[in-house]
């Protein structure tokens, strides 16, 4: 399709909105890394030294901290970035 959609003009409030929220879920994520990944992997460097429960507990101790990490960055690329990039471009069919 060799023409698409567009707004007439950027919404810049929202689109100053929508940077904010990807600064603050940014840091969120960088902070479930540092608070909560980092230290669990640092104490678990050789994870079969200790047996199969040990790898077995270490991987259930990353899971839920992994997850969140994941709907932070699920939320910042597919619903705030791609938004964000579509603003900036005027892209009218979203």
């Amino acid at each position: 399709q060799p023409s698409y959609p567009r707004t007439e003009n950027v919404r810049k409030g929202w689109l100053i909105r929508q940077i904010i929220l990807y600064l603050i879920f940014t840091g969120i994520q960088g902070f479930i890394i540092e608070q909560y990944i980092n230290p669990i992997v640092v104490n678990s460097q050789h994870p079969l030294k200790g047996g199969l429960l040990n790898a077995v507990e270490t991987v259930l101790r990353l899971s839920l901290p992994n997850v969140y990490l994941w709907l932070c960055m699920f939320y910042c690329f597919f619903h705030l970035w791609l938004n964000i990039l579509a603003e900036i471009l005027r892209f009218g069919d979203r």
